[in-house]
């Protein structure tokens, strides 16, 4: 199976911060080649390369998954919403 010819990395850092220190268990990563489990649904581990190799349909299925996943994990937290400047995604 061909690549996308896009790069693919769903990966987050959260930090939460009191005063400029990190709030104890901050910051969390959250890798969304790992496995989670979302409304009973569970998504099994993947490579980088079994990301990458991934249909589109079935990328964008994980990718709109796993923002729910983490955005539960982590309420009032808004995935698709940049909140630090330079904490754009890149590459």
């Amino acid at each position: 199976m061909a690549t996308t010819g896009y790069f693919r990395s769903i990966t987050v850092v959260i930090d939460k911060t009191v005063a400029g220190a990190s709030v104890p268990g901050y910051p969390k990563t959250y890798d969304g080649k790992a496995a989670f489990t979302l409304d009973g649904a569970s998504f099994v581990a993947k490579t980088s390369s079994g990301l990458a190799t991934m249909p589109v349909d079935e990328y964008t299925a994980r990718l709109d998954a796993w923002k729910t996943f983490v955005q539960n994990e982590e309420p009032g937290l808004s995935i698709d919403e940049t909140t630090v400047a330079g904490g754009e995604a890149y590459k």
